[in-house]
């Protein structure tokens, strides 16, 4: 039986919804810009982690995990959670994609940090599809992983683990 580790409520609603910072938009343009800019930082560390989790390296995958993360749910749950399921996913995946809505989200909304909440797709050679939700976000000035779900979209009924 799959145990279900479900992090904060809100994040889910925000990366089902996307949700988006409340901050006022003075310059579009420029606002656009930089959140382009900003984006790529947030990008690299999701990328890092897919990286580190096809070439199984568990400890890296950890070092890019948020230290709230990691207090919550503890090393040995979480190397336990990256071992069986999220790496078997990701190295799964034929094509791995990222879908065009990203949701941009804010400290206020996640109480954490902000940052944003990536949805990859995940192919695989049996025909079987995957959603891999990602939310990246800023914990005090250090941008990590702060949680990640794996849905099957073959089997609904069957959820693998969620971390935070």
């Amino acid at each position: 039986m799959n145990k279900i580790y479900l992090f904060s409520f809100f994040l889910v609603i925000s990366a089902l919804y996307g949700c988006a910072s409340n901050k006022p938009k003075n310059n579009a343009v420029q606002d656009l810009i930089a959140a382009h800019k900003n984006q790529e930082k947030y990008r690299s560390v999701m990328n890092k982690f897919i990286t580190y989790a096809k070439n199984k390296n568990i400890n890296e995958m950890i070092a890019l995990t948020s230290k709230i993360t990691i207090k919550k749910n503890g090393i040995s749950l979480l190397k336990k959670t990256y071992k069986n399921t999220i790496v078997p996913e990701i190295k799964s995946c034929k094509k791995l994609y990222t879908q065009k809505n990203i949701t941009r989200a804010s400290k206020k909304l996640t109480g954490i940090g902000s940052g944003y909440i990536y949805n990859k797709i995940c192919q695989k050679g049996n025909g079987e599809t995957s959603v891999i939700n990602i939310a990246i976000l800023k914990e005090n000035d250090h941008i990590s992983l702060a949680s990640i779900f794996v849905f099957k979209a073959k089997k609904p009924n069957k959820q693998v683990k969620i971390v935070r």
